[in-house]
């Protein structure tokens, strides 16, 4: 199985510098040439499956990625971003200003930690479960899954059974590089314990888009009785 992860591109909000979850804003005119920049790179890759988060900024890009395609867009509701609650649309100063407390624990690897009104990292890992497992039933199908921050990276840690802490970090060349492969190369070579066998095969960032390649393959055990 294929799995692309896509984060959807600029918002005024990402352009902004303040707090986004549920709140249903749209692309930028930076964020939809991003979106088509992503989707004529991905023009090439046969797809079975698209996947969206039900918020605009992601089904747009969806949308994109299936132009052209006999594909339709499946809207599924665990994909949406984390309820980040009262920082909702805070600037970032304001937020550190209002939420101070809050903001030291949040870099701790506590992942129970909610936000404020809003959800913790494990209960969006939680949501996020069955759809999971959906994805580890499946063989041989390329499967595009279009997200957000959040959900993005927890997919990333769900799919390569990585630990969720440390989870604040910038889904970046840079991370690549420093946490997630030499997280990763053990993992692989423990793959016979896991059951997993999964591997990396394209990484690329076009502004706030992302796109990462999974290829994943689940060894079942036979049930024998």
């Amino acid at each position: 199985m294929i799995v692309h992860l896509l984060r959807h591109g600029e918002t005024a909000h990402n352009r902004d510098g303040k707090g986004l979850g549920r709140t249903d804003a749209p692309l930028t005119p930076v964020g939809v040439a991003q979106a088509r920049a992503l989707a004529n790179r991905l023009s090439t890759e046969p797809l079975d499956l698209i996947f969206a988060s039900p918020l605009s900024r992601a089904g747009d890009l969806a949308r994109a990625v299936a132009e052209g395609r006999e594909v339709a867009v499946q809207p599924r509701h665990e994909l949406i971003e984390m309820d980040v609650g009262e920082t909702e649309g805070l600037a970032f100063p304001e937020m550190r200003e209002k939420y101070a407390d809050f903001l030291k624990l949040w870099a701790t690897d506590d992942t129970s930690v909610r936000m404020p009104g809003g959800e913790s990292i494990d209960d969006v890992a939680a949501r996020l479960d069955p759809f999971v497992a959906e994805l580890k039933a499946m063989t041989d199908e390329r499967v595009a899954v279009v997200s957000h921050n959040f959900i993005t990276k927890l997919l990333v840690c769900k799919l390569l059974g990585l630990p969720l802490q440390p989870f604040s970090f910038e889904m970046s060349h840079d991370w690549f590089v420093n946490h997630l492969l030499p997280v990763w190369k053990p993992f692989l070579l423990g793959s016979l314990v896991t059951s997993l066998v999964a591997a990396l095969v394209g990484y690329v960032a076009l502004g706030l888009v992302w796109h990462l390649s999974l290829v994943l393959k689940y060894h079942r055990r036979k049930n024998t009785g």
